[in-house]
């Protein structure tokens, strides 16, 4: 099976192209340069690494297309299941318990901050990329996939 990273910038080009819209418009209303866009539609890490998933979910809905479809090739990637943000931070202090780790220990087991997203389950659209919620989903086993929208808006 292909990492879900091969091929989404090729999937944002032709989303793009389905959508009749331009890389400058799409950039302005995500609020991000051109040149940035660009890489999104250049290098498939750009999506996982240097924009937030609200930026990702909005370029999904400016789309028409779902942010999971986007993000990962085959239709498996739809039936996953949902999770939402709350269920994601339940699953983050379950684990906290089990494991007896502090917010600040798990912060350094998956290298990312946490806590805006404990205290705001939906921070996680601000404040995380897609690297950081694979991250953070890895330990407590369950699919980042879950989390992102499956149907578009």
């Amino acid at each position: 099976m292909p990492s879900p990273r091969t091929h989404v910038a090729k999937r944002i080009v032709e989303a793009r192209e389905r959508a009749g819209a331009s890389g400058m418009d799409l950039a302005q209303k995500l609020g991000i340069s051109i040149a940035a866009y660009d890489d999104l539609e250049a290098y498939d890490h750009e999506a996982y690494m240097c924009v937030s998933l609200d930026q990702l979910r909005s370029l999904a809905l400016l789309l028409k297309v779902s942010l999971r479809a986007l993000l990962s090739p085959g239709e498996a990637s739809l039936d996953n299941g949902d999770l939402s943000p709350s269920e994601l931070v339940r699953r983050i202090r379950n684990y906290l318990h089990t494991h007896s780790l502090s917010i600040e220990q798990f912060e350094k087991q998956v290298g990312w901050a946490i806590s805006p997203v404990m205290e705001n389950p939906d921070a996680l659209w601000q404040t995380w990329n897609v690297d950081a919620l694979h991250d953070v989903c890895v330990p407590l086993e369950v699919s980042w996939l879950t989390v992102l929208p499956k149907c578009a808006a």
